[in-house]
């Protein structure tokens, strides 16, 4: 799925606790967020792990993921000789991966969040958990494209067969991958654009959310406030005026 949000409304928000809830919940075990670039994407790991550290409600519903983790008290050492019960939790905190801690009875047990740039080593992501080899079954995507991309056609279409090629066969031969694109349509056809047209890529389910629900019925007040709003940002450098108005 593939959904469109003006800028600011929250998509990096939302790309992050779902891939939270997938794993506390058990119903996914290694999740691929993927960014434009690895910087953006490895803060998206960033912001997960302040969640798994600092949430206290996130802590009290789930303290077999969460206390082993704040134990750790950011020190990196600490993670190789942790134990539960005499048994080795297997924690991993890094810039770009995080694997949860290995408890008997978790749903959450083992699970993995690793991030990756588009254009990055996307393929060949496997990874262990409980002893077992696994590769993703779930993707979620955050603004695949830089203003810079979104321009070139090239570009635009290297990225997209990335998504629909590299991407989507995560899971590997055969097997199904759930992915979901949170995105933001900067320019006509640029791979937003084209990953919301369900005519040229139906594979992907393209939703947009508009920034304005409707246009107003009465533009009249509209203008006057426009004006007003002018006028008090050239004499008070505030919207003193509009406000007034409004």
């Amino acid at each position: 799925m593939a959904l469109a949000m003006p800028r600011g409304n929250g998509k990096t928000s939302i790309a992050v606790r779902a891939a939270l809830w997938a794993l506390l919940t058990g119903r996914r075990r290694f999740v691929v967020l993927i960014a434009a670039e690895q910087g953006l994407a490895d803060a998206l790991v960033s912001v997960l792990k302040a969640e798994l550290q600092f949430n206290d409600r996130l802590a009290e519903d789930w303290p077999e993921v969460c206390h082993p983790i704040r134990k750790l008290e950011n020190i990196t050492k600490r993670q190789q000789g942790q134990t539960l019960n005499d048994a080795p939790t297997r924690i991993k905190l890094a810039a770009s991966e995080i694997v949860l801690p290995t408890v008997k009875g978790s749903a959450a047990s083992g699970g993995i969040v690793r991030a990756v740039g588009l254009t990055g080593s996307v393929r060949g992501q496997i990874a262990t958990a409980d002893g077992e080899t696994i590769r993703p079954d779930l993707v979620l995507v955050d603004d695949p494209q830089t203003r810079e991309s979104a321009k070139s056609p090239t570009q635009v279409a290297y990225r997209l067969a990335l998504l629909n090629a590299d991407v989507l066969g995560l899971a590997g031969p055969g097997k199904e991958i759930a992915c979901m694109a949170l995105v933001t349509v900067v320019y006509p056809n640029d791979l937003s654009a084209r990953l919301l047209d369900r005519e040229a890529n139906p594979a992907w389910q393209g939703r947009r959310y508009r920034l304005l629900g409707a246009m107003p019925t009465d533009l009249t007040g509209w203008d006057e406030y426009g004006e007003l709003r002018r006028e008090s940002l050239r004499r008070f450098g505030d919207n003193r005026l509009g406000n007034e108005f409004y």
